[in-house]
């Protein structure tokens, strides 16, 4: 402990927080899973809605949380709307 400089109630604490298993888990298998099938669109609120569908009781900000220790990030799709209406811009200027 003196050779790492830290407390020793640091080290005991990291060395019971390590030997316990993840108690969320399977909660992030599903996650992954719900991201992969919904192409990488579905953010932490969509996927929470599809987790309460199959039964899991958790928070959007839990879900939130997860994502982001797991590096789940969802892509912004562009809608067709604001592609037309550029094209269209486009046209109008040429």
């Amino acid at each position: 402990m003196d050779l790492a400089n830290i407390a020793r109630s640091t080290y005991y604490y990291y060395l019971t927080k390590l030997s316990k298993p993840d108690k969320y888990e399977n909660i992030k298998n599903k996650i992954r899973d719900i991201f992969s099938k919904s192409r990488e669109t579905y953010g932490h609120r969509r996927i929470t809605l599809e987790l309460h569908k199959f039964g899991f009781k958790i928070n959007k900000n839990t879900v939130l949380r997860l994502m982001n220790e797991i590096k789940l990030k969802c892509c912004v799709r562009r809608s067709i709307n604001r592609i037309e209406e550029v094209l269209v811009k486009s046209v109008i200027i040429s």
